[in-house]
């Protein structure tokens, strides 16, 4: 569904269910160090006045009438929590999650462990599953007493609620060791694939998830998460939309059910994520390197070099090894290009040029990799996965070629800069136009 407390609610305060939802989105409110009238936009034409705090930390609430209120997330992430995280993106989730989400403290965590083990093998501990595994954020010692519970429901367990453990250093690691058998461990873990390779550090990269898969599911609402947030980051930096739709999206290639998700008035971020079907897209940051940022060095890129070129693994085993270390080092446009060069096939250098985009320390040379990418297609699909206005080689555009789509905001963007461009210097740089209308028309 949405982000934890997005929204729109309409609410008629004579019902006590609608009032305890009040009550419920106020608190929210709070753990955001915000008031409601921060948070709250209220979109009734009858004025609405806010519920006020009694000294023992209930709100009273209005009894009579209706109102219609949107949750503003975009000003809860603006709050003082969030202060100073610009490219933290996992203190971001886990900052987030912790607000939104309940957690086990010691007062909760008895009765909750109680009555797992009550339903031990019935068809009510699923249930039990679906909320923990959606609503709390759990610790590994929390993981680690329901997988023990029961042996049957162990595999389920893991898969549901290991997207749910706060993503500290080596918690996932450690909870690999779990698993009782072979079999078991290779079950939980093809389930458990795309959550594990999820890097925050750098989520650029092409998605297909399967959204009934609980982890996978994760992945979508931290990308959404990640969207929402670069996008706020990119009005605080005042930087250009240069999104395919015009939405400031860092999604791109928004898709399910194979038709396109996205349109200038919906941004990825702002979808009702289904929890059924396919969705496949590709993200792309906005954050490169830091300054304090250093390539690899050049013995310790040979030994990589070295091991990437081991003949008895697959190529698409090393591409996943590569994507899951990503985010731990930096390259030159040299180093990218020797790295793919390992590779045959145009998709596994399409895929590694996707996922050190932003890792490239030296982006003005980014012609060296570019020219691994051997046809114009591979090229052109590089740059679409990637975004075109954010591949466009401003520097050392000669003998570059060109196929603009103008249905693309970003694309229009380009080709704005290169008549631009040719304007300044001189009209005759711009050789073989070619304007193709939608009917196939060569004008």
């Amino acid at each position: 569904g949405d982000l934890p407390g997005s929204g729109s609610y309409n609410l008629q305060l004579h019902r006590p269910y609608h009032r305890a939802l009040l009550r419920m989105l106020y608190r929210a409110a709070e753990r955001f160090h915000l008031s409601p009238t921060e948070v709250f936009i209220v979109n009734s034409e009858e004025p609405f006045h806010h519920g006020t705090k009694k000294k023992d930390g209930t709100w009273e609430v209005p009894k009579e009438g209706e109102v219609s209120l949107s949750f503003n997330l975009e000003r809860c992430l603006d709050s003082s929590m969030f202060k100073g995280l610009d490219r933290d993106f996992d203190s971001v989730i886990k900052r987030f999650y912790k607000a939104t989400r309940h957690q086990l403290n010691e007062k909760k965590a008895v009765p909750v462990f109680a009555r797992w083990h009550d339903l031990d093998g019935l068809q009510g501990q699923g249930v039990l599953l679906k909320a923990l595994s959606s609503d709390f954020v759990l610790s590994l010692p929390d993981l680690r007493v329901f997988a023990a519970t029961s042996q049957l429901a162990k595999p389920k367990c893991l898969v549901n609620l290991l997207p749910s453990i706060l993503r500290e250093p080596g918690w996932y690691y450690v909870a690999q060791g779990m698993y009782s058998t072979t079999t078991e461990c290779v079950s939980c873990r093809t389930q458990l694939q795309q959550l594990i390779n999820f890097r925050t550090g750098n989520p650029t990269g092409h998605y297909k998830l399967d959204l009934e898969n609980r982890a996978e599911l994760a992945v979508a609402e931290m990308l959404k998460l990640l969207d929402k947030w670069e996008v706020l980051m990119d009005k605080k930096l005042d930087r250009p939309d240069i999104s395919a739709v015009a939405n400031r999206s860092h999604a791109r290639n928004v898709h399910y059910q194979g038709k396109p998700v996205q349109n200038k008035l919906l941004a990825f971020a702002d979808w009702k994520l289904p929890t059924h079907d396919k969705l496949e897209l590709d993200y792309c940051s906005s954050f490169g390197p830091p300054n304090f940022a250093k390539a690899l060095a050049w013995p310790a890129f040979y030994e990589l070099l070295g091991v990437a070129h081991n003949p008895l693994c697959d190529p698409a085993v090393k591409v996943q090894a590569l994507k899951r270390q990503s985010d731990r080092f930096f390259l030159t446009s040299r180093q990218l290009r020797e790295l793919i060069g390992i590779f045959e096939s145009p998709v596994h250098r399409i895929e590694l040029c996707v996922t050190f985009f932003n890792r490239i320390m030296d982006p003005e040379n980014s012609k060296q990799y570019r020219g691994r990418l051997e046809t114009f297609a591979d090229l052109l699909t590089f740059s679409r996965r990637i975004g075109v206005a954010r591949s466009f080689p401003y520097i050392q555009m000669e003998f570059e070629q060109f196929h603009l789509s103008l249905n693309f905001h970003d694309e229009r963007v380009c080709m704005s800069t290169l008549l631009a461009i040719s304007t300044r210097e001189d009209p005759g740089y711009i050789r073989n136009p070619m304007y193709i209308l939608p009917d196939g028309t060569i004008e």
